[in-house]
């Protein structure tokens, strides 16, 4: 029976399960805010798209380039650097005092995404073997999932409780 490796594996599941279950809000969930977006800082039609292009762009390019460059640093610093990335990101966009400035954390918080996701994909598929990786896998899935579908709630309760 194949079971995780070391100890650290079973903390590698859950933080990787967390900083990827935030994406899907963060994709799902900036349609519902462009509403409250366009109100405070303009409703400039290339402006918001990019609210949510930029995010979506970014993620898909940054998935290319971060698989290149985690080869050379390591998946691990790679995850960590995306999650720093995407906090970054995340604070420039809640801080932004107009849209081109939401848009360019909207771009910067993609990047880290990318890097979310490109580096917590490897550290579950090398901290598991066998059955183990196979489940591990399948609650990947599954959180993307539920995230997808918790994401217009998220969105929705934090737009009426920060603004």
């Amino acid at each position: 029976m194949a079971s995780p490796r070391p100890t650290k594996a079973n903390l590698v599941l859950p933080i990787v399960l967390l900083a990827i279950f935030v994406m899907p809000i963060s994709i799902a969930g900036t349609a519902l805010t462009l509403t409250a977006v366009a109100e405070d800082l303009g409703d400039s039609p290339a402006g918001l798209q990019w609210v949510v292009n930029g995010f979506n762009l970014s993620v898909t390019l940054g998935t290319l380039a971060w698989g290149a460059v985690a080869g050379r640093l390591g998946y691990r610093r790679v995850f960590a650097v995306g999650n720093a990335v995407m906090v970054a990101g995340s604070v420039l966009s809640f801080t932004a005092p107009n849209l081109l400035i939401l848009d360019i954390g909207r771009v910067l918080a993609g990047v880290g995404a990318a890097a979310i996701v490109t580096g917590g994909s490897a550290l579950i598929s090398h901290a598991f073997t066998g059955k183990a990786r196979a489940r591990a896998f399948a609650l990947l899935g599954t959180t993307i999932g539920v995230g997808l579908a918790a994401a217009p709630t998220i969105a929705g309760l934090l737009v009426s409780a920060v603004g």
